[in-house]
């Protein structure tokens, strides 16, 4: 079992709240020997199964099936043929595979059952006792008769499919790895249908493929077992033989609310997309690199020792030495922000003018390079940098030091580290808005020291001590002190916050841009 498929071995009681929790949660369920006790399970196998399913259908009754020059079925309506023959016609072909014969690749798919007149096959099917509650849409019957393997898609509905005979691979994606599976432009006859090629993938065309199937799970279903696949839910499912098998959709809530609710329509389109979005950056986020402050940097960073000589007043006294006792990790962090704030040309001079020094120190400043813990780190203000013709997931940015920066500090250490910067090298602050800071940068900045407050980091927000809740030495900051601080590096406060909105907003359109290309695909 794992945490993308849940497994309940039988069709006792347990089974009914098992499928409640998995649905609620929208995870696959295996629920081995559900279907066991229905006659069709003992009565539609082998030959005298096909003769029992023809003797259940009068031969007028006429059904749709898909013919293929393969066992591959493609769900576009371009890619196959469709034929109508009467059910019993279908039956003969199954049975001369049966027989050994040679037979056509014919597949039966989706073919309602209730209301038709395949409706006496249901005297042999039973609604599983797990169902009791659902307002069922479609009892369909599945058949092929030499083998067949379908497209990777979706369904617009919660399914439980049962194997009657036979067998079934099923191979599951979950919704989040779209951006991953090509889907089929939105405006198109197949939208719920991957364009990937699964039988022979061809990564070069779509090489994100790769990462859809890291994440795949996969299950062989026996006669009686009962699979859910929640409703947009990716499968692909290969069949065995002559394998037969019913499923039951039934509407989720969220669908049956948007359509008994037509005129709140963009509405839900808004609310949707809104989450998808929100959802979206926190993966963009999830997937920066973090920079790794325990890394052997070769000589390249700022001594921290060196980064300001020693104040002369005693009121700058004890603003600088605030923050004496920091972690390890803190003292890396104030290093290495120093090493990449000052790669600037201009922040260079900056740095030289506010830190009297010897002409030597300049000179290695000029000469530093990319410290080996943000190798791979492009220093791009648009946050598009990265190596010319690498593939990168779809949902990662290209990484810029600063960001992988932020990624690695907890909210106390970049407030400690931001702190340190402004009181030692205050001329770096506006450097690190001016030229480093990007639409992901920024959007890590706000946010961590939008949780300041609510992590009790500064002094006066927690009323049991003053004392900074994380690993390291006490220390106290009210949060006062560090905005004072802060900000008082940089010309223009004001012309600060607006270019931290900008940037932020840059970040949800540069979000929005790849769900529109890689998620809803439009076009």
């Amino acid at each position: 079992m794992t945490d993308r498929l849940r497994i309940t071995p039988t069709n006792g009681q347990d089974a009914g709240e098992q499928l409640i929790a998995a649905e609620k949660e929208s995870i696959p369920l295996l629920i081995s020997k559900a279907a066991s006790s229905w006659p069709a399970c003992k009565l539609w196998s082998g030959k005298d199964g096909l003769k029992r399913m023809r003797s259940h259908v009068a031969p007028n009754v006429n059904v749709s099936v898909m013919a293929s020059t393969s066992d591959i079925f493609i769900g576009d309506l371009r890619q196959y043929t469709p034929t109508t023959c009467s059910f019993h016609e279908f039956l003969d072909e199954a049975n001369a595979a049966v027989e050994g014969c040679e037979a056509p690749h014919l597949y039966l798919a989706q073919q309602e059952l209730r209301d038709t007149g395949m409706a006496p096959l249901l005297l042999d099917v039973e609604t599983p006792a797990c169902l009791q509650g659902r307002a069922i849409t479609s009892v369909n019957l599945w058949m092929c008769i030499r083998g067949s393997r379908s497209n990777i898609h979706y369904d617009p509905y919660s399914n439980l499919l049962v194997v009657v005979t036979g067998s079934k691979h099923v191979t599951l994606f979950s919704p989040a790895c779209t951006p991953f599976l090509a889907p089929a432009a939105l405006t198109s006859d197949a939208a719920n249908h991957s364009q990937i090629n699964f039988t022979q993938p061809d990564f070069d065309k779509n090489p994100e493929f790769r990462l859809a199937k890291q994440q795949q799970t996969q299950v062989t279903m026996q006669a009686g077992d009962a699979l859910f696949i929640p409703e947009g839910y990716w499968h692909q499912v290969d069949s065995e033989g002559v394998t037969v098998a019913v499923n039951f959709w039934w509407q989720s809530t969220l669908t049956t609310v948007l359509r008994e609710q037509p005129h709140c329509r963009f509405y839900h389109l808004r609310v949707v997309m809104g989450e998808a979005l929100g959802s979206l950056i926190e993966q963009l986020v999830e997937n920066c690199p973090a920079a790794d402050l325990g890394s052997n940097a070769g000589g390249t960073l700022f001594p921290y020792s060196q980064l300001a000589q020693l104040p002369e007043t005693s009121t700058e006294m004890s603003a600088a030495c605030r923050l004496s006792c920091l972690t390890p990790r803190e003292v890396a962090a104030v290093s290495l922000t120093c090493t990449l704030l000052s790669r600037c040309p201009d922040a260079q001079q900056a740095v030289v003018r506010s830190r009297p020094g010897p002409e030597q120190e300049s000179s290695h400043m000029e000469r530093t390079p990319v410290p080996k813990i943000l190798n791979g780190c492009s220093s791009s203000r648009n946050g598009t940098g990265g190596a010319v013709g690498e593939w990168q997931n779809p949902l990662q940015l290209p990484a810029d030091p600063l960001s992988c920066l932020f990624r690695a500090l907890d909210t106390a250490e970049l407030v400690h580290c931001l702190y340190e910067v402004s009181v030692k090298q205050p001329s770096l602050i506006q450097t690190m808005f001016d030229v480093h800071m990007t639409p992901l940068a920024a959007y890590l900045f706000t946010s961590k020291l939008e949780s300041a407050e609510r992590e009790c980091v500064f002094s006066n927000e927690c009323a049991s001590e003053q004392t900074v809740a994380h690993d390291g030495p006490s220390q106290t900051l009210s949060q006062a002190e560090f905005y004072c601080s802060l900000y008082g590096a940089c010309r223009d406060p004001d012309q600060v916050f607006h270019q931290l909105l900008d940037l932020r907003q840059q970040l949800s359109q540069q979000a929005a841009e790849i769900m529109l290309k890689h998620v809803v695909r439009m076009f």
